[in-house]
């Protein structure tokens, strides 16, 4: 047997390794965030390249529309510049925050999309008079109707 073979990890090794996996990322999400309400760009990029994929995703969940969900999500990294100086860390976590503005995104999105019912508008007058209107008197006669300037 070769001393170069690796051993198969334990179960509670991997666990483990992902733990501190996360834990890394959540520690690289908080300093990300603290830099980006002093307002480093590079930060709110990391924050994009993190979080957009997810999401887009959770948008087009809400919207059921691939190309809505991208613009969305452009609008809620765009509102982040501005929200994040909102955000309270112990309140909840990063990504629940960003979901929470996304959600309120998305449904400004759909109702600013919604149709509004209307009644159906005639566009001509066709086949009758109106009722309880008088039409107007006729000008008397020898005056000219005021001239029109034009637009």
């Amino acid at each position: 047997m070769s001393a170069q073979r690796s051993r198969p990890e334990s179960p509670d090794s991997r666990r483990l390794a992902r733990t501190d996996t996360g834990q890394a990322n959540d520690d690289l999400v908080c300093e990300a965030v603290a830099r980006a309400k002093d307002g480093d760009m590079s930060a709110l990029h990391f924050l994009y390249v993190r979080f957009a994929d997810d999401v887009c995703a959770y948008a087009q969940s809400i919207v059921r529309d691939p190309h809505a969900a991208e613009d969305i999500t452009q609008v809620v990294f765009a509102k982040l510049m501005k929200a994040i100086l909102r955000y309270k860390p112990p309140d909840a976590p990063f990504a629940v925050w960003l979901i929470r503005v996304l959600r309120n995104v998305a449904l400004d999105h759909i109702r600013a999309s919604r149709q509004i019912p209307v009644a159906e508008v005639r566009t001509s007058d066709e086949g009758g008079e109106q009722v309880g209107f008088r039409a107007a008197p006729p000008p008397p006669r020898g005056l000219a109707p005021p001239a029109r300037e034009p637009a």
